[in-house]
């Protein structure tokens, strides 16, 4: 998946809708006839997706991923159409000389949230969110200075609702939903906080939500980057997410979840809370821009089960300081750590645009925090063999596996544990 500016492999079976096209979709319907293929999600092959795009096309908007650069650019490149334009993290850092890079594309989006895609088209040789190509050389995006983010109610009716999917969902199909954009944190390994954070205004949610209800969708995914980083929009949120008994979930972080939130989101339909741990060494945490010890990790935890709510726990291997020592320390912490539903660990690969990749060529090549990459503070195979013994701790209890089969739907059991077992379980 390439959405967001982050390339993410799924190692469980799961789906998202892309963010930059949720976003831009009720922007682009108000004057073109739009659709939307997610051959990621609907497993297509590239002659397949290829196949279904209906033609002409005036102006065709395709995401680039780190795991497969090449790849995802060659595809786009074959696809007939008056103008292209690429979203994804490698164009994040500096849209406008990668467009120079890369022949036969006529703009890169560095800011999906305000990306003016109608002035592209109608032949704007610059434009807020965009690196633009024209005969008299390549822009660098505009900048829009403001907090706040209006756009018209995206078309979830466009995206092909059943081919997404989260393993720990209540209800089936599922929307996705940004009330947000970027991260007001700035943590070092991550490219959330290179984006400006702007929100959106109430009414405008207001009407997503109507329209997500009157789909009969009964569960959201909650997508922005960090639920709570702004407390008065989180309780925003969740007073409207509570008004329609929607089941939601969302991303956070454990300095954001005080329980006097968690209590509210757990009144408001919340059901699982995916938590950025990232690790439990406190001098790491601080090196990445966190600042919490493994006590209060495990107080939130036990506040967020208190609360009738489940939590997911995502680490990150190998990041600056990472030793033998830490990933024991760390390894120790998951042997008691009963709280979490589920354990997603990924091993640290530059995220473009991120402080620690910078602006420079360090991961400009095919990446991803699934296999991982040689930028970790440890050898690559440390960290796999570090990160497949956590798993089998975490995962091969008998309890562990009870209680994830009571959340699952039979079917995503399956999907996800086969899929997981195949990609991160097995000795190596």
């Amino acid at each position: 998946m390439r959405d967001y500016y982050c390339t993410s492999v799924s190692k469980a079976g799961y789906a998202w809708h892309p963010a930059e096209f949720l976003f831009q979709s009720g922007v682009l319907a108000e004057h073109f006839d739009v659709q939307i293929i997610d051959a990621i999600a609907q497993e297509l092959n590239p002659h397949e997706a290829a196949r279904l795009i209906r033609e002409p096309v005036d102006l065709l908007v395709g995401l680039v991923g780190a795991a497969c650069p090449d790849e995802d650019l060659d595809f786009i490149r074959k696809i007939p159409a008056r103008l292209k334009v690429v979203s994804g993290e490698v164009v994040l850092p500096q849209p406008a000389k990668w467009l120079a890079n890369h022949k036969g594309i006529d703009a890169a989006m560095s800011d999906f949230s305000i990306a003016r895609l109608l002035d592209l088209a109608e032949g704007a040789e610059e434009a807020p969110g965009l690196a633009i190509r024209s005969k008299r050389g390549i822009s660098t995006p505009t900048s829009v200075n403001t907090s706040f983010i209006d756009i018209p109610t995206p078309c979830h009716e466009l995206f092909n609702m059943r081919a997404y999917r989260m393993p720990l969902q209540k209800h089936r199909p599922y929307a996705e939903l940004l009330t947000d954009f970027g991260c007001p944190h700035r943590c070092s390994f991550c490219n959330s906080g290179s984006l400006p954070y702007r929100r959106r205004r109430a009414d405008g949610i207001d009407r997503e939500l109507d329209l997500i209800q009157r789909l009969g969708l009964r569960q959201i995914f909650l997508k922005d980057m960090s639920f709570g980083a702004h407390s008065e929009h989180a309780v925003m949120i969740a007073d409207l997410l509570a008004a329609r008994d929607f089941d939601w979930h969302c991303y956070a972080r454990i300095d954001n979840l005080t329980d006097v939130l968690i209590e509210r989101m757990a009144r408001a339909g919340c059901r699982l809370v995916q938590i950025g741990v990232e690790h439990v060494n406190e001098k790491i945490l601080r090196r990445a821009g966190k600042r919490y010890t493994p006590g209060r990790i495990r107080d939130v935890f036990q506040a967020i089960r208190r609360a009738g709510m489940d939590a997911g726990a995502h680490l990150v291997l190998g990041l600056p300081g990472e030793t033998p020592e830490t990933l024991k320390e760390l390894e120790r912490f998951i042997d008691t750590f009963d709280d979490a539903i589920y354990l997603s660990i990924n091993l640290y690969a530059p995220r473009m645009g991120s402080p620690l990749a910078g602006i420079g060529e360090v991961g400009d090549g095919p990446h991803d925090s699934t296999n991982g990459s040689d930028f970790g503070a440890l050898p690559k195979a440390v960290l796999v063999r570090a990160r497949n013994a956590m798993y089998r701790g975490f995962y091969l209890r008998p309890a562990r596996i009870m209680r994830l089969a009571r959340k699952m739907h039979p079917d995503d059991m399956t999907r996800s544990l086969t899929g997981f077992l195949k990609r991160v379980m097995l000795k190596r």
